[in-house]
């Protein structure tokens, strides 16, 4: 007899490790949003709102893994031996629902989050990259007060200058930077996911 405590836990097991991926993406996702928000629409977040964000992260990722729930129960196996044995996994569900359902995840929960990142970067180093270009063109049209103080000022742009192009580089590799290690760390966890589910 399987008993309904057993099988409860093979649910859980099997579901937790999808939520903890799922809410790191989306957390990810959140922060490059509001990221997004704060630089190029220069809009902050209240309190409220990011409470909101946390539960609406947590309550997706459930969402995205709840199939789980279906998918994975206890079952009786047989080994070489004819010995008997419970084991947990997909028996008895419906055929190509873990096809389905891990190509489903895979969209929801690593290319659709990759292409907001790439997203609100992108626009992030569109906006830092022009409004840099625009303080410098402008620092270097003001006028000089006198012909004495010419070279000074002169030499305040260049540092200037030379200052918001270091920053500007910066933000873009810290902004590419993020976007390589979500690629980098996230890309084999989603390939063997779905490797397993062929197998």
């Amino acid at each position: 007899m399987l008993s309904c405590a057993g099988n409860a836990t093979c649910k859980l097991i099997m579901v937790i490790p999808l939520i903890s991926v799922s809410s790191a993406i989306y957390t990810m996702v959140a922060l490059a949003v509001d990221r997004y928000r704060t630089v190029v629409l220069q809009k902050t977040l209240s309190r409220r709102n990011a409470l909101y964000g946390v539960v609406a992260i947590w309550l997706w990722s459930f969402i995205v893994s709840a199939p789980q729930i279906y998918e994975y129960n206890i079952y009786l196996d047989i080994d070489d031996d004819n010995h008997t044995y419970k084991s947990c996994g997909s028996e008895g569900i419906v055929e190509n629902f873990e096809a389905y359902y891990a190509s489903a995840v895979v969209v929801i929960a690593y290319i659709i989050p990759f292409v907001a990142l790439l997203v609100c970067y992108s626009r992030i180093v569109f906006y830092v990259w022009t409004h840099g270009r625009r303080l410098r063109r402008n620092a270097s049209i003001m006028p000089s007060v006198s012909s004495t103080l010419a070279v000074p000022q002169q030499n305040n742009a260049e540092r200037r200058d030379k200052m918001l192009s270091m920053r500007m580089i910066k933000i873009i590799k810290m902004l590419m930077s993020v976007t390589g290690v979500f690629l980098v760390l996230w890309t084999p966890y989603f390939v063997i996911f779905g490797i397993n589910v062929r197998i």
